[in-house]
């Protein structure tokens, strides 16, 4: 398979005029949590030539390819995701770390990533998650279909957030890390992993008995996290500057020092 996607990055890169320095797994399978019958969910950051960053006019900055079977192709152009990374947005921090890189070029990425604690606020972070596990808890009280996949939607929230509560660092991405990393109640981890487990085995429904004790669980869990008090980000915000040498610099990397 992988030969496959990069045989679609390539024709992406053609067809676009741009060449693709990194791509990666998003997702379920980035997660540790994928089935068989899981999406390719492939997110990719690329660089246009010089001259597409001098125009005046407004430029597209995203690539998304029609998903074709089961696989989903969508990139952000560097200048964009430079901005995106200045900003601590989470889908970045999630490719950037994620264990699953299908193809990694120049020396932008490690950069980005060396830069992450300086950069990546971790209360900006902790709120996104929060949101997300609260909104997930509230929908799966409304939704009757594939309920494990919607536990595993709330279960990766909180673990982020308590990661962050507990340890004041970036979580890991894969579960499997996150969950090694905490100290949650024996019984209700086993819960997890067996409902990681029914994911991975194309399982999507599962009995009231089966989730209510996790379920609660992961309320309560909730609560917890909407009454932390976040501490202040600890991070100095970087000058402007340095993000647009990590650009220019980036772009002389790619293309040649002549820029």
């Amino acid at each position: 398979m992988k030969k496959d996607l990069l045989f679609a990055l390539n024709q992406l890169e053609r067809m676009n005029h741009v060449e693709i320095i990194y791509a990666c797994e998003s997702g379920s399978r980035a997660w540790g949590t994928a089935s068989f019958s899981s999406d390719f969910d492939v997110r990719f950051i690329y660089v246009h030539p010089v001259p597409y960053y001098l125009s005046i006019q407004e430029q597209d900055d995203v690539i998304h390819s029609p998903r074709h079977e089961s696989l989903d192709f969508q990139g952000w152009d560097l200048k964009k995701t430079i901005k995106l990374f200045q900003k601590s947005n989470p889908s970045l921090y999630e490719w950037l770390y994620s264990p699953i890189v299908y193809k990694e070029k120049y020396s932008i990425i490690q950069q980005m990533r060396d830069l992450s604690m300086e950069v990546i606020s971790l209360p900006a972070l902790f709120h996104h998650y929060a949101q997300m596990a609260k909104r997930n808890i509230h929908h799966f009280s409304e939704q009757n279909q594939n309920k494990v996949k919607q536990l595993i939607n709330i279960f990766r929230p909180i673990c982020m957030c308590k990661w962050i509560m507990e340890k004041q660092e970036l979580p890991p991405v894969q579960l499997k890390k996150l969950l090694g990393g905490l100290n949650l109640p024996k019984k209700h981890l086993e819960d997890i992993h067996s409902i990681i487990q029914m994911k991975k085995d194309d399982k999507t429904s599962i009995l009231e008995n089966e989730y209510q004790e996790i379920f609660i669980f992961l309320q309560d869990e909730m609560k917890g996290i909407e009454q932390y008090k976040e501490p202040p980000s600890i991070n100095q915000k970087l000058p402007t500057e340095r993000f647009n040498c990590l650009f220019i610099n980036s772009l002389k990397e790619v293309w040649g020092n002549s820029i």
